[in-house]
């Protein structure tokens, strides 16, 4: 995504160290098992009356929580891309507060770009899309290979932000939310994942009670003598790799088995690369 990023930025003349350090930033509040985790986690702390959201996680890591609490020496404009870099599940066209800075939208929508085109080839990699799925309109107006896809949307861009607001022209913002709508209906909320969810969703919440109603001080919690905060323990898992998830709820709760008497290892096969 930061190389995307970084190409329309040089492009179009804009500040590139900027736009770098906004890609660089946007996604360290992810949680692990990235979206379901993200979703399992927000739901956790609503009963704390919290919420979760990665783009205010990230903000926080960097604000808050590097350096041992004195966070990172960012501007303001670094900070504010990273907090509005995300637009969800929802379409480019649809309004929503956006960066204020040039280089915050480029941003934005090199993440558009560069998860959709990922994940489609990660889904066809794992078999979880065939080829002949994706709708043909969609390969004539994006491409038929990655390289193809990226660059012409990366070439669109550059050509249809000349006037100063970025952005993608009609037909190809159109085509790119088709991608994005169809992998939400055959892949995100496909019953694979749907599978995988739920199994993610348990493991946060395990991790989650673990840690804050008893066991924090039997695995590596430092609190320094007071139970955690909600919010603290939601740090502590949104930082953790999915490997390190896995490894942990292992330790506190299973033996190697999940709650459904499956072997571990089936999480980790269901996730792919």
């Amino acid at each position: 995504m930061t190389q995307i990023g970084r190409t329309i930025a040089r492009a179009l003349g804009l500040n590139e160290d900027l736009t770098e350090a906004i890609g660089l930033g946007h996604d360290l509040g992810h949680t692990p098992f990235g979206h379901a985790g993200e979703r399992a986690l927000d739901e956790v702390l609503q009963v704390y009356g919290e919420r979760f959201r990665h783009p205010v996680q990230s903000v926080r890591v960097v604000t808050e929580l590097e350096k041992e609490g004195k966070g990172l020496n960012l501007t303001l404009a670094t900070i504010n891309g990273i907090e509005f870099h995300s637009k969800g599940s929802h379409d480019l066209s649809m309004d929503a507060p956006l960066p204020f800075t040039a280089e915050g939208c480029i941003v934005r929508l090199s993440d558009r770009i560069a998860y959709v085109n990922h994940d489609l080839d990660d889904a066809l990699r794992g078999g979880l899309l065939m080829q002949s799925q994706i709708p043909k309109d969609l390969i004539e107006r994006l491409g038929d290979s990655h390289g193809e896809r990226v660059g012409r949307l990366v070439e669109d861009v550059v050509l249809s932000s000349q006037g100063g607001k970025i952005g993608l022209s009609a037909s190809m913002e159109s085509a790119l939310d088709g991608m994005k709508t169809f992998l939400f209906q055959n892949v995100y909320l496909s019953l694979p994942q749907e599978k995988l969810a739920q199994r993610v969703s348990q493991i946060v919440e395990d991790l989650y009670q673990g840690v804050y109603n008893s066991k924090f001080e039997e695995h590596g919690f430092k609190v320094d003598g007071f139970p955690p905060s909600p919010r603290r323990v939601a740090d502590w898992i949104a930082g953790m790799t999915d490997a390190f998830a896995l490894a942990r709820h292992r330790e506190i709760y299973q033996g190697g088995m999940d709650r459904w008497g499956l072997p571990s290892g089936e999480l980790e096969s269901l996730q792919g690369d």
